[in-house]
């Protein structure tokens, strides 16, 4: 094969991977793109940083009330890694972080379209299987018979960070036997009157 031929497509390679760090520079780089365009050549856009980069955690935080409502223990986080124990390898820990992150996004975005009305947000389906999930962790305390639990959106800035609760849940009464001991991985919930905070 001639050499000269050889050097067309790694002159185009070059030109291209030329094209594309020129074109993700800052700055309107449209003049790259159309010269691109008319040879048919598409320029892909890379950025390497998110326009607007996410500056907020969302993270679920519970609590457990004495039956008579006099005593509550303080907030707690729900753990995003579970206990690693005999599943070490199967099933991957990647989906629990998954449908943690998941559920709390979706919680965000109901909070955003029904304006943060509690009732309908409270009807949907991902707030049901959260309330379920949040009821099946263990008690946080031997009195404890009910529970509630916020979804909070945490501002991690370094000048002033603030948390700012976004769902509050209604108060559900705990099952009797202790979630630890039961085989069912989501009891059955009931909703009582919410507590006074």
């Amino acid at each position: 094969m001639n050499p000269r031929i050889k050097l067309v497509p790694r002159a185009v390679l070059w030109a291209w991977i030329a094209g594309t760090a020129v074109y993700t520079m800052p700055g309107d780089q449209t003049k790259v793109y159309r010269l691109f365009g008319k040879a048919g050549i598409p320029v892909p856009n890379w950025k390497f940083f998110a326009p607007v980069p996410a500056t907020t955690d969302l993270v679920i935080v519970y609590r457990d009330l004495d039956a008579d409502g006099g005593g509550q223990t303080p907030w707690k986080t729900v753990a995003m890694n579970r206990a690693r124990g005999i599943g070490t390898f199967w099933p991957p820990p990647n989906r629990d972080r998954k449908a943690y992150s998941d559920l709390t996004q979706e919680m965000r975005r109901a909070y955003s379209e029904h304006d943060n009305d509690q009732a309908v947000i409270r009807a949907l389906p991902a707030y049901r299987q959260l309330a379920a999930y949040v009821c099946g962790l263990p008690r946080l305390s031997e009195t404890a018979a009910r529970r509630e639990f916020m979804v909070v959106e945490a501002h991690t800035s370094i000048d002033s960070p603030t948390i700012v609760p976004l769902i509050v849940s209604e108060v559900f009464d705990l099952p009797a036997e202790s979630p630890a001991a039961s085989l069912h991985p989501h009891p059955q919930i009931t909703r009582t009157e919410p507590a006074s905070r």
